[in-house]
């Protein structure tokens, strides 16, 4: 039986297969419960994405919401008013990335249509998928958004790993099933059917750009290793 006062942050990385677990939320505990709710008109993901926004959320607000969600930095725990259990699913960076871009090829807009590595080189899409994760952990309050530019030094890494190191439960896209399982069964949620959410499938990519994404994403390869191996460790302790 779910606890009616717990309330949960889902720390929803792109490209992970987190909206999935979104709708899960929203089925266990209704649309108006999980921010942003339709009131904030999450489709134009200002709502989703800008710090500034939930700032501008009247506090009364907050007491409504059973869930957060959205592609928050870890830091945005320090501007709500409530504890929450943490959440969150991590994508082996090179996956997730060519995800990424093949979204971008395919939905209306700029770049729909253009070659993948026009696309990756371009510098306004840079800040929104290189050392993702990494940063979604590592930012600190003054950042404002996650489609930053930043050099991730042994500081910022060592601040990443332990802010997921506080994460209650780390899932992986490549296990989503078992994720879904973890949550259902620690906290007590219904586990609604239904089809996975924002699935592409696009042209393959080249292994000259596969070797750029890994070059590129280091900081976020290691994360995913250290993420890995942490849910090891907790698994062999438990």
């Amino acid at each position: 039986m779910a606890d009616p006062e717990r309330r949960f942050f889902f720390l929803h990385a792109m490209r992970t297969g987190g909206t999935t677990f979104v709708w899960h939320l929203k089925a266990n505990f209704g649309p108006t419960h999980v921010f942003p709710t339709p009131e904030d008109a999450p489709g134009d993901h200002v709502s989703v994405t800008s710090v500034e926004y939930l700032r501008s959320v009247p506090r009364e607000r907050w007491d409504d919401f059973t869930a957060v969600t959205g592609h928050f930095p870890y830091f945005v725990l320090e501007l709500l008013p409530h504890r929450y259990e943490k959440l969150t699913i991590l994508r082996e960076p090179v996956a997730r990335t060519a995800s990424f871009l093949q979204q971008w090829q395919r939905v209306p807009g700029a770049w729909q249509g253009l070659p993948l590595e026009q696309i990756y080189d371009d510098p306004q899409i840079i800040p929104h998928y290189r050392n993702h994760m990494t940063k979604l952990f590592g930012l600190t309050v003054d950042a404002g958004h996650y489609a930053v530019r930043v050099d991730v030094d042994d500081a910022f890494m060592a601040r990443a790993k332990t802010n997921l190191e506080s994460m209650d439960v780390i899932g992986f896209t490549e296990n989503h099933g078992d994720f879904i399982d973890q949550v259902v069964a620690r906290y007590g949620l219904r586990r609604p059917s239904m089809p996975d959410q924002h699935v592409t499938d696009g042209e393959p990519l080249p292994a000259s750009l596969l070797e750029r994404i890994r070059r590129d994403n280091a900081a976020d390869i290691e994360l995913y290793e250290h993420a890995q191996a942490l849910v090891a460790n907790r698994r062999g302790s438990s």
